[in-house]
């Protein structure tokens, strides 16, 4: 997950792989000018979504509205991060990324569940994979008017 405080002055990677982590700092330092790399503008912290998801977005509760880009593996996002973002009233708008469309499905309805869940504004189908069954979706949803 990479979170985004509006106008987006921190950015929060969570990421199991170390690799991944890596090439994470190295497209930080292409892209943040070194003050903010400095400041802890930029933090990416190598952990599972659902263990380190639920306490960062508790501990940033207050800091102003944001933006969540969720891009989980194939079996989808975890219960935990659900909650997590359900709870964090300050995400206005989550960016789902997803390799299978079938745990999109369910992914979604969860997320669109109850009064603090997400309504869907677009969708886009991305097929990087030509030739095969499998597309990229990605879903915008905006929080649900109180």
């Amino acid at each position: 997950l990479t979170l985004f405080p509006s106008p987006f002055p921190r950015l929060v990677g969570v990421e199991l792989e170390p690799s991944a982590i890596r090439d994470a700092w190295e497209n930080a330092a292409r892209n943040f000018d070194a003050e903010k790399l400095r400041d802890d503008a930029v933090t990416f912290i190598a952990a599972k979504a659902e263990d380190a998801l639920p306490k960062l977005l508790r501990d940033r509760q207050g800091g102003g509205r944001a933006v969540a880009i969720v891009d989980p593996p194939r079996s989808g996002i975890h219960h935990k991060v659900v909650s997590a973002l359900h709870a964090n009233r300050e995400i206005d708008r989550l960016v789902y990324v997803s390799c299978n469309v079938e745990t999109l499905v369910d992914n979604a309805v969860r997320l669109c569940s109850g009064e603090k869940g997400f309504v869907p504004v677009g969708c886009l189908a991305l097929d990087l994979f030509p030739g095969t069954v499998h597309v990229e979706a990605v879903v915008v949803f905006e929080r649900k008017k109180e």
